[in-house]
């Protein structure tokens, strides 16, 4: 299964800040500047409103789409639909002015690579080949930028999207051993070291001296996976904090331990002062390097003295005779394991109530899209009436039904009275699906009574005919005057 050698990590140097979606935002900038200039309207600063953080994902996506376009053209028209309400926007971006505001991304790019060879402890004589994925290698100025700072070609062999995906692919078949496939023995470093504190920095009833928290180190550069204990006198429920090199990374909250030391005795006064305490504390770091913690307990020895015969009484006057003090040999030693919760710092997993605040928002929006659809729908619907009423629809209806001038002229009338209202009162600004619906009724009820009053059933017909035959014969039935 490793058939393919070994992959050993020499450095990692990354920026979290920087990526694909940052080139994106430079794009985005530069379309926003051009719609303020042209309505003086600022979209970026609209974060608040529904309507304005939809103008800002429309306007990332053009602005993702722009940046994909420049990468083998010159200059990308775009265009920017509902970019804010009721308003779209189009322009022309040119690849030279998004490489002139892109320039100190590119910079930070080339410190990045010069920042891990460095790191490596290589010189880039020894480095057969540099390549680059990801979607934003695709733009042609960073790949000359960095090969002029380097000295060296950047080669872009591999798919920039599909790249990290495959690998994080192989390496899940690979560790899953459900499949036999080809892999590199993978030897990786974590690239910093991971500190951890403890808070508070003592127990309840111990002495606190004012000073920094400090940091004891558990893993340094370690390879994975790998695991490390941690033991700590604590006799309270505590918290552990991790830290990376950017700062806390994950709290670990241990409760539990205060009731389980009562109920061991541990606090009353007549307990054996050879019982102890101590926390221990497994950290780990996954197969895939990923920080954890697998059990926190409580290593409890307690020391119990065995029942002793009692002394014979002591001669009058004499004192009687000190008991001895008998003890066990071994103690007895409690395993207990702790309640543990992890909390997350930074990019960590939503609670309840923010999952369920963003569920309603996305459904928020779900409902104000389909709103906004139907309203489409309906304006399409009543144009494509109004059109279809003063050509082609309107020359059926003459051949299937006769018309008379009348009916054609209220018709008429109608259709200008609707295309007033929708090319030039209210139709422009309207939001409601009823009355676009309206004004359909109003053209389809009339061309319903047109059919109707122009079409005559055949019993209907035959029916008057023998009523007029009837009438003929009048003259013979008597009428009284």
């Amino acid at each position: 299964a490793e058939g393919l050698g070994t992959l050993t990590t020499k450095s990692i140097v990354s920026d979290p800040s920087l990526g694909g979606r940052s080139f994106d935002a430079i794009a985005a900038e530069i379309i926003a500047e051009d719609f303020q200039k042209k309505s003086g309207i600022s979209v970026l600063n609209d974060k608040e409103t529904l309507d304005g953080r939809k103008g800002i994902a429309v306007l990332m996506r053009s602005a993702n789409r722009a940046k994909e376009v420049l990468s083998s053209n010159a200059q990308c028209p775009v265009t920017v639909e509902g970019i804010t309400k009721g308003r779209d926007h189009t322009m022309n971006l040119r690849r030279t002015d998004f490489e002139t505001r892109s320039s100190e991304l590119f910079q930070k790019v080339v410190s990045i690579v010069k920042s891990a060879i460095e790191q490596s402890g290589l010189d880039i004589s020894e480095i057969h080949s540099i390549e680059v994925h990801g979607g934003a290698v695709r733009i042609p100025k960073l790949l000359d930028t960095l090969t002029e700072n380097i000295g060296r070609p950047v080669q872009r062999t591999l798919n920039g999207d599909e790249a990290a995906v495959l690998g994080a692919a192989f390496h899940a078949a690979r560790v899953s051993g459900q499949f036999a496939a080809k892999s590199f023995a993978i030897n990786d470093t974590l690239p910093y070291n991971v500190t951890f504190s403890f808070s508070p920095k003592h127990s309840e009833g111990q002495s606190e001296k004012p000073q920094e928290i400090k940091h004891h180190s558990l893993f340094m550069k370690s390879s994975w996976p790998s695991t490390k204990s941690v033991s700590v006198n604590r006799t309270d429920d505590f918290q552990m904090t991790f830290y990376g090199p950017n700062g806390p990374l994950q709290n670990l909250k241990v409760t539990g331990l205060h009731s389980e030391l009562e109920g061991l005795g541990h606090f009353s006064a007549d307990r054996n002062p050879k019982n102890s305490a101590l926390i221990r504390i497994e950290a780990k770091l996954d197969a895939s390097g990923v920080l954890g913690v697998s059990s926190v307990k409580l290593k409890y020895k307690e020391w119990k003295a065995p029942a002793a015969a009692p002394n014979e009484p002591a001669p009058e006057g004499e004192d009687a005779p000190e008991e001895p003090i008998a003890e066990t040999t071994e103690p007895i030693k409690h395993d207990i394991p702790l309640q543990i919760e992890w909390e997350y710092i930074g990019r960590r997993p939503l609670t309840t109530t923010e999952f369920e605040t963003e569920k309603r928002l996305l459904m928020e929006q779900k409902k104000h899209e389909a709103a906004k659809r139907a309203v489409a729908q309906a304006k399409n619907d009543l144009e494509a009436l109004i059109i279809g009423y003063e050509g082609e629809t309107l020359e059926s209806l003459k051949q299937s039904v006769p018309i008379t001038a009348e009916h054609e002229q209220k018709l008429t009338s109608i259709l200008n009275e609707v295309k007033e209202w929708f090319y030039e009162g209210e139709g422009l600004t309207e939001e409601s699906v009823d009355a676009y619906q309206s004004q359909i009724y109003k053209i389809t009820s009339l061309v319903d009574d047109i059919r109707m009053g122009s079409e005559v059933p055949e019993e209907q017909s035959e029916e008057s005919t023998e009523e007029a035959g009837t009438d003929e014969n009048t003259d013979d039935i008597p009428s009284e005057l």
